[in-house]
């Protein structure tokens, strides 16, 4: 079983469609549910290999009745996906964005540190400006050739949780 959260938006559903074809079982978080009807429609052929959740993420008490719903159903989690947007590939002074995501690197890492020699590896996925039509609105000028699609992205992360890259632990790897 796959937890994306957040997996219906455009990078999400390209990683839950990723890991679908693979022919994992993928549970994925959604806000509202024509954001899940949409992406039902994308994998209508493995439709019951998807799983959605309308949560609110940042619930505590709605993420404990996620992890026990996958539990009573699937009895473990395989692989958690989650990746940190903001990106740019150099510094940024005084941006709290820039700040906020060294946080969340540095707490990946520990808990990679920490969970080392067992079966689970913590990574994280810094995808650049992501190929999306929200991003191609809010920035019309821009050269949309030079953005990485969601699909390459999901690509990444479906080749983190291979066996062939079961020695990557606490790498933060930028697409």
């Amino acid at each position: 079983m796959v937890l994306v959260a957040g997996g219906t938006g455009a990078l999400g559903s390209a990683v839950a469609r990723a890991f679908i074809q693979e022919g994992a079982n993928v549970a994925v978080t959604y806000r509202t549910p024509r954001e899940y009807d949409d992406l039902q429609g994308s994998v209508s052929s493995d439709r019951a290999r998807l799983r959605g959740h309308q949560i609110d993420v940042t619930n505590e008490a709605e993420m404990s009745r996620l992890a026990a719903a996958i539990d009573a159903e699937f009895h473990r989690l395989d692989v958690l996906v989650n990746t940190a947007g903001g990106y740019s590939g150099g510094p940024k002074l005084w941006d709290i964005e820039s700040a906020v995501l060294e946080r969340m690197l540095d707490l990946n890492h520990s808990l990679a540190m920490d969970l080392k020699g067992t079966a689970i590896r913590v990574n994280s996925v810094l995808p650049n400006i992501i190929d999306t039509a929200a991003n191609r609105r809010d920035m019309p000028r821009a050269n949309f050739a030079t953005w990485t699609k969601p699909e390459d992205i999901a690509r990444v992360i479906l080749f983190l949780c291979t066996e062939d890259a079961r020695p990557i632990n606490g790498a933060a790897v930028p697409v």
